[in-house]
């Protein structure tokens, strides 16, 4: 069933969304054949995923609804009435975009550093020459544009896809962008992603966007609507205040809220106003997380006059003249700081908007590590090297572009900002998604039972909620990520040791907090786990250069750690998101690591330890293998190939003939051009702590059902049990080769546990599982977490719990989400 998961939009809006379907319920060529209805509107399908048999797991659809609540249960399929016209055409010159309401042109062969020549709304040119732009000490360096790639194009929805470099100097490629575009029929808005990707870590003043707006009618009439907390603040570009008609000005009245002033020429009021300033440009900076300011100035070389301050800008200002205007979002404002629009030429025919996704009022971003040697063994950091390089990360930001032909009223500006600040989502009952089977295993609560877990769960999740308010875990290169380690002496987060610093998905917990979500349907549980997605997918994995389709481990510059590793950049981590929601974006990202096994090649991930033996690799069969393994399976239920699940076949093949299976190693010798294995021994480095850690037990399992693969639930429930076993019953049955010191973390290995006591029908395993859950000695985490928050004076008053580390709390998290699905009848 679908459902809003905020509420229902606030104005004419386009959604996009994810639906998962039963295995064999829904046939492929039907989505061909059918139009799906949801409230009585049409939805524009796809297919993102199938099942073995061919038949069809996920399916997208985007649709248009307006501002009035509908009813998301009645979803129904028909017959195809017919091809409609689609929004977007290419011609020799140019693609152009037609939504009924809203035209747009982007050339093939003028000005290659624009983006849009045009956007007319209602035949009104309101955007002319937006284009990208950055900015390196005093030069400015604007995009140019490489490619335009439609990647959809429907009836209802069309993106496009804008890829190019920025331009220090005619020919000198300086970064990379990316750019997609989405317009959806009959509405006068423009979606776009702007995906930043560094090629030089040379350092940066500013990134943005620029764009001009033609201007009509008087000075009076001319203004900018900053958009405040629960209504829009105007200011005139001339005010009809005066010393003169200071009361009863009712002009003025009329003009400070937002409305259009009529006025005769020759009026005393008009010839007192005119002798005021003429405010040219206003200003609004985002420089920290907790505070804004507002200023305008007459001239550029002039001082700046300050409007206005406070903690939290919405990120929505509106330009406006005589008839018509412009209104941009940008999502995550304040969040992801330091952020800025400036408005300029407001006297003049156009005036330019720019739009800074990082201000050249702040500091220059600074790329480089924080050390100039490595603190591996003090500070856990990956290894006696340094690898630390921006080159090649990403940054994705959305913001949105509203025209108005005609004068914007304060309640339009306002509905449409708060319509972006909190987006309406279509998601599915956390019913749904799990009666359909479409992820690993995992429960959903169930009235009356376990309260007290239930409890804990909620409250773990809530206590990183307010850590990230509350330690301010914002910026435009950190928002969405948590801290590693705490330290409760400084009564501060590790955010200066190595290791223990930035988490970087050390550990999955994206997958907490995704299957958190699945099972409560939460909204701030979705937002939270979609700032970790967005940050993780772009920031802490390499999309090009020397490390491409590899990941950044855990450190205090979130690109500073030597271990460069496939676990970090894999595909299990952003394929809930990408299903939810059918974002374009993520479903590139998952595009790029979809065969980047050749990555062990470039870096030879326990280079540390082992020599290569010609064409075979020494890696961890997990999580090195398991995570490209991951990105194998995930390409194999979005395209259907099984060319690629062929090769995690060969892969499982070869461990099951391995002498302990996947006790084996944890270190295996890998051929990535073949995709085989070979056995290089049993216990060995790598840690078996490590193979149910990173991912790998929520793939595997999935897998193993999904498939009915018979040798890999076998090899699952025998490593599940082995965990279990006591350092005799270990050495025993390996001939004296494996033993509890091997086996780290056993909280870690619950969820693997409970597969086994699932497989086996074995109560005795179930209840060791949850021994290892429940006894703070061996999990970790207290009975009642609540009971340690307590209230610190340092900087400022801090609420903290001693204890706590992400890793830790993750792990536990997740695997009680799957124990409780696969043993809950067995809880004490």
């Amino acid at each position: 069933m679908n459902q809003w998961l905020h509420k229902a939009p606030r104005i004419s809006k386009g959604v996009t969304w994810g639906h998962p379907w039963e295995r064999g319920q829904l046939d492929s060529q039907k989505v061909s054949a059918s139009t799906f209805w949801v409230a009585d509107n049409p939805t524009q399908t796809s297919i993102m995923a199938y099942w073995p048999d061919g038949s069809v797991k996920w399916t997208k659809h985007a649709a248009i609804f307006q501002s009035s609540p509908q009813d998301l249960s009645d979803f129904c399929i028909l017959p195809k009435k017919g091809e409609e016209k689609i929004l977007v055409t290419e011609t020799f010159n140019a693609f152009n975009v037609d939504t009924g309401r809203l035209t747009a042109k982007i050339s093939k062969n003028s000005d290659y550093s624009k983006i849009f020549d045009t956007i007319f709304v209602d035949n009104k040119c309101l955007i002319k020459d937006l284009r990208l732009v950055t900015q390196v000490e005093e030069e400015k360096c604007y995009s140019y544009v490489d490619i335009v790639e439609v990647l959809e194009n429907g009836s209802l929805k069309s993106v496009l896809k804008v890829s190019g470099h920025y331009e220090r100097t005619p020919s000198k490629e300086f970064n990379r962008f990316n750019l997609y575009l989405t317009f959806y029929k009959d509405l006068q808005q423009i979606e776009l992603t702007h995906t930043f990707e560094v090629t030089q870590s040379r350092n940066l003043a500013a990134i943005g966007l620029e764009y001009r707006t033609p201007l009509e009618g008087k000075l009076w009439n001319r203004c900018v609507g900053f958009v405040g907390t629960d209504g829009v603040y105007y200011e005139p570009v001339l005010s009809l205040f005066s010393r003169r008609y200071r009361y009863h000005n009712e002009p003025y009245a009329r003009q400070v809220s937002g409305e259009k002033v009529n006025l005769d020429e020759d009026s005393d009021l008009l010839r007192h106003a005119n002798e005021n300033a003429i405010w040219d440009s206003f200003y609004v900076e985002q420089l920290h997380s907790r505070s804004y300011q507002i200023k305008k100035t007459t001239r550029a070389k002039l001082s700046k006059v300050t409007v206005s301050s406070g903690a939290h800008y919405s990120g929505s200002l509106y330009l406006g003249s005589e008839f018509g205007g412009v209104q941009i979002h940008l999502s995550k404002f304040w969040q992801k700081y330091p952020s800025a629009i400036h408005v300029s030429d407001l006297s003049r025919d156009e005036a330019i908007t720019r739009l800074w996704f990082w201000s050249p009022e702040a500091e220059v971003i600074d790329f480089r590590h924080y050390d100039d040697r490595d603190h591996m063994l003090s500070a856990y950091e990956g290894m006696e090297e340094i690898r630390s390089t921006p080159v090649g990360i990403a940054n994705s930001s959305t913001l949105v572009l509203k025209l108005y032909p005609e004068r914007a009223t304060s309640e339009e500006i306002l509905a449409f900002s708060e319509e972006y600040q909190e987006p309406s989502r279509i998601v599915c009952s956390p019913e749904t998604y799990h009666h359909c089977k479409v992820f690993a295993p995992y429960s959903l609560p169930r009235a009356g039972f376990a309260s007290d877990i239930e409890a804990k769960l909620s409250f773990l999740f809530d206590f990183y909620q307010k850590e990230v308010e509350q330690r301010e875990w914002y910026g435009y290169w950190n928002y969405g990520d948590f801290m590693h380690s705490y330290d409760p002496y400084r009564h501060m987060w590790l955010y200066d040791f190595g290791g223990y610093a930035w988490q970087n998905n050390e550990l999955v917990p994206t997958i907490w907090l995704w299957l958190y979500f699945l099972r409560t349907g939460r909204s701030d549980v979705f937002e939270l786990a979609e700032a970790m997605t967005r940050h993780t997918s772009e920031v802490d994995i390499y999309h090009s250069g020397p490390y491409s389709g590899l990941g950044s481990r855990h450190n205090v510059i979130h690109w500073g750690c030597q271990a460069k590793e496939t676990r970090i950049s894999m595909a299990w981590l952003h394929r809930y998101y990408y299903y939810l929601t059918g974002d374009e974006r993520i479903g590139d990202i998952l595009e790029e690591v979809r065969s980047n096994e050749d990555s062990f090649e470039r870096l030879e991930p326990l280079r540390e330890f082992y020599k290569r033996d010609g064409e075979w690799i020494p890696i961890r069969s997990s999580p090195d293998w398991t995570a490209v393994a991951s990105n194998w399976y995930t390409q194999y239920e979005r395209t259907g190939n099984k060319a690629t699940f062929d090769k995690i076949e060969r892969g499982l093949e070869d461990i099951y003939q391995m002498p302990y299976k996947f006790l084996s190693g944890p270190t295996v010798l890998f051929d990535w051009k073949t995709a085989h294995m070979r056995y290089m021994g049993v216990g060995n480095v790598g840690g078996y702590h490590m193979m149910i850690s990173f991912g790998a037990p929520q793939l595997l399992m999935e897998i193993a059902e999904t498939e009915n693969h018979l040798p890999l639930k076998e090899m699952l429930a025998e490593y599940g049990k082995f965990y279990t076993l006591t350092d005799d019953e270990m050495r025993q049955q390996t001939d004296g080769q494996l033993y509890k010191e091997h086996f780290a973390w056993p909280m870690f290995a619950t969820a693997m546990m409970a597969y086994a006591a699932s497989h086996y029908q074995n109560r005795q395993l179930a209840q060791i599982a949850w021994k290892y859950l429940l006894d703070p000695e061996l999990s970790g985490v207290p009975s009642d977490p609540k009971k340690t928050l307590q209230t610190v004076s340092t900087l400022e008053h801090l609420e903290e719990m001693p204890w706590v580390t992400t890793n830790v709390v993750s792990q536990w998290c997740l695997n009680i989400i799957i124990c409780l699905e696969l043993i809950g009848d067995d809880l004490p």
